[in-house]
C-alpha cells in the first residue's frame, strides 16, 4: 500500500514529474498532471507517515479548478486481518467549481482508485487479478507480452547459461514480473526472495550480463533516503540535487554507489514512468516523517523495535539527534526541539514509544524524519561486487575509471560523529591510518595493521561517536585529488555502525576470538563483551580497551 508509485500508476493519476530546477539551481518538488483536458502544475509537500499505521500526501495546484488534494490511507490491524481506510479529499479553488468536480471524481477518479485498492487487496490475499476487465492493470504485474523476436532471444540466451535453479528463477522474473521490479534488480532483494545464495544469484547476473541477456547499471543512492538518483559519471560531471531531502550528492559517497541490473533492451525495453515523487515504500528505513509549520510541534512515535535511530530534519540544522531504544529502559517519552540544532543530542526510549515530540522553533516550515541509523542493506555495493567478481569491470559502464583501483585486505573502521565538524577534527586525530576519508559526518579510516588503528582508538575520546572495526578486503580508488575507499571491508565497517551506541567500539564478534584483530587484543592483554545492540547479519561485540 506505501508503494504509491504503483498504486498511482493503476488509479491512473497521470502525475508526472518533469526535471526542472529552482533559479539556485536546486530540483524543484513538483509536477504536472493533465485534467479536465488541461496541464496543471503542482507542487507536492513531503509524505506524512508513521509506519506502519498511516500516511498522508498533500498537493496544492497552481490553477485549474482543484486548489489542492490531500490523499490519506490509514491501515488497522486487527485479528481478521488488516482494514485499509484510504480518503480522497480535494479543495475546491471556488464553489463554481465543486459539480465539475464532483463529477469527475464520479466518472473517473473513482473508479480507478476503486481499481488500484482492489489489486492491493488482491496482491495482500495471494489472489489472481480479475479477469472482468483486462484494461485494468495489476500492481504486482504482470509485465506486458514479449514480442516473438525478443522472447525467442529471452529464450535462447537463457539457454546458454548453466541450467541451475537460479537461472530459472531469472527466466520466470525476465518474462512476467512487473516492469517496476525489472528497471533495477537489486541481486541482495531477488536472493531473499527467492531463497537462493547471494553469491550464486550474483554469479548468475554477471555471467547473464556477459551474454548480453542483461545490463549492468551503477547508481548514486542518496545517502539520506537511500533512493537511486542518477548514474553517476566518473569523469567530473555535474553534481545531482536529490529534490526529497534537498541536498548534493557527488560520486564520491562510497557506500552510496550500488549495483543494479536491468534486462538488455533488445531482450525487454522498461517503460516505467514515475508516478510518485517521495512514496514511503521507496525508503523503507525512515518510519516516521512530518512537516512541520513554525512554532507548531508534532508526535513522531510509532512502533519501535530495540536499536539505533536517528531524528533529522529537512533543511538540516546542525548534528542529527540519536534515539536508543531499549528493552532494558523505562522512558515511554521525548520531547526534542529544534533551536539552532536539535536538542537534546540523546534520548533512551523503551520500544514502543507512548510519545516523541518535536517543536519547531525557526521561523520556516521543516521536514523532520525519525529513522534506523545504520539500514538493513538492500543493494551490493560497487567496491564489493568488484572484489567478488572482478569479471564485472569489463561490463560496467565507464570501466577505465578502475584502472587505478588498488584492492588489499586491511582494517577498516567507521565512526560516526554527532556533527560535520566533529567529523573533520577526528579526521585529523586518526594518524596512524594510511587512508582517511569524509563523507558527510561518517568517517571511514584504513589501516595496514589492527594494532595501529587499535592505537588510534585508545587515546581518542570516544564518547558521543559511534564506531566500528572490521577486518576485509578494501579498495583505494583514486578520484580527482582525493582517495576514496570501498570494498567489502567498507561495506562491513559501515553497517556495522547500527550495533554500536555512543562511545562504543563495534567489531565483529567471530573477529575478537581470531584473525588480527583478536590477535592484536590478545597482546595488549584486552578483549570485548558482547554487544547490547544487534547488527545482522552477524554477532557483534564491544572493544574493551
Amino acid at each position: 500500500m506505501t508503494d504509491t508509485d504503483a498504486f498511482n500508476s493503476v488509479a491512473r493519476a497521470g502525475f508526472e514529474y518533469p526535471s526542472e530546477r529552482s533559479p539556485s539551481g536546486l530540483q524543484v518538488r513538483g509536477g504536472v498532471v493533465k485534467k479536465l483536458g488541461m496541464s496543471i502544475r503542482f507542487q507536492e509537500e513531503a509524505f506524512s507517515f508513521r509506519a506502519p499505521h498511516w500516511f498522508r500526501i498533500r498537493r496544492v495546484f497552481e490553477s485549474g479548478p482543484a486548489a489542492e488534494l490531500v490523499a490519506t490511507a490509514v491501515l488497522t490491524e486487527h485479528p481478521g486481518g488488516t482494514t485499509i481506510d484510504y480518503t480522497l479529499e480535494l479543495l475546491p479553488r471556488s464553489g463554481i467549481f465543486r459539480p465539475i468536480l464532483m463529477i469527475d471524481l464520479k466518472r473517473t477518479t473513482e473508479k480507478w482508485v476503486d481499481a488500484a485498492l482492489d489489486a492491493v487487496v488482491r496482491v495482500l490475499d495471494e489472489t489472481p487479478p480479475s479477469v472482468d476487465d483486462e484494461d485494468v492493470p495489476s500492481i504486482a504485474g504482470p509485465a506486458p507480452r514479449l514480442p516473438k523476436l525478443a522472447a525467442q532471444r529471452l529464450e535462447t540466451l537463457l539457454a546458454e547459461l548453466p541450467q541451475t535453479p537460479v537461472v530459472a528463477r531469472l527466466g520466470a522474473f525476465l518474462r512476467g514480473a512487473p516492469e517496476r521490479e525489472q528497471v533495477m534488480m537489486a541481486p541482495i532483494a531477488l536472493a531473499e526472495a527467492w531463497a537462493a545464495p547471494l553469491d550464486e544469484v550474483v554469479g548468475c547476473f554477471v555471467e547473464a550480463a556477459r551474454r548480453g541477456l542483461l545490463a549492468v547499471r551503477i547508481d548514486l543512492l542518496c545517502p539520506a533516503c537511500l533512493v537511486p538518483r542518477m548514474t553517476p559519471n566518473f569523469e567530473g560531471g555535474p553534481r545531482v540535487h536529490c529534490e526529497g531531502c534537498g541536498i548534493l550528492l557527488d560520486e564520491t559517497f562510497p557506500e552510496s554507489l550500488a549495483v543494479h541490473f536491468t534486462p538488455n533492451p533488445a531482450v525487454r525495453p522498461l517503460h516505467v514512468k514515475l508516478q510518485c515523487l517521495g512514496s514511503p515504500a521507496r525508503m523503507p528505513h525512515i518510519v516516521a516523517q512530518e512537516t512541520i509549520g513554525p512554532g507548531a510541534d508534532a508526535d513522531l512515535a510509532t512502533d519501535l523495535a530495540a536499536g539505533t535511530y536517528q531524528l533529522r530534519t529537512i533543511p538540516a540544522f546542525g548534528p542529527h539527534a540519536l534515539v536508543e531504544v531499549s528493552d532494558a529502559e523505562v522512558e515511554k517519552d521525548a520531547e526534542f526541539a529544534l533551536r539552532s540544532m536539535l536538542v537534546p543530542q540523546l534520548v533512551l526510549l523503551r520500544p514502543s514509544p507512548r510519545r516523541i515530540g518535536l517543536r519547531n522553533e525557526q521561523g520556516a516550515p521543516i521536514v523532520a524524519i525519525l529513522e534506523r541509523l545504520i539500514p538493513k542493506r538492500r543493494v551490493l555495493s560497487l567496491g564489493r561486487v568488484l572484489v567478488e567478481f572482478p569479471e564485472l569491470r569489463q561490463l560496467v559502464p565507464n570501466a577505465g575509471f578502475f584502472s587505478q583501483m588498488t584492492c588489499f585486505q586491511a582494517i577498516a573502521v567507521a565512526v560516526r560523529a554527532p556533527s560535520v565538524e566533529a567529523a573533520q577534527e577526528l579526521r585529523v586525530q586518526l594518524g596512524g591510518a594510511r587512508l582517511t576519508y569524509g563523507s558527510d559526518n561518517v568517517i571511514l579510516a584504513v589501516y595496514g595493521a589492527a594494532s595501529l588503528a587499535l592505537d588510534d582508538l585508545s587515546r581518542i575520546d570516544r564518547a558521543g561517536k559511534l564506531w566500528a572495526m572490521v577486518e576485509g578486503t578494501v579498495f583505494e580508488q583514486p578520484l580527482g585529488k582525493q582517495t576514496v575507499p570501498m570494498g567489502p571491508g567498507i561495506d562491513r565497517a559501515y553497517t556495522l555502525l547500527g550495533a554500536s551506541v555512543p562511545g562504543q567500539i563495534a567489531v565483529p564478534y567471530e573477529a575478537t576470538q581470531s584473525g588480527e584483530i583478536g590477535l592484536a587484543l590478545l597482546a595488549r592483554g584486552k578483549g570485548a563483551v558482547p554487544a547490547a545492540v544487534s547488527a545482522p547479519p552477524e554477532p557483534a561485540a564491544w572493544l574493551v580497551l
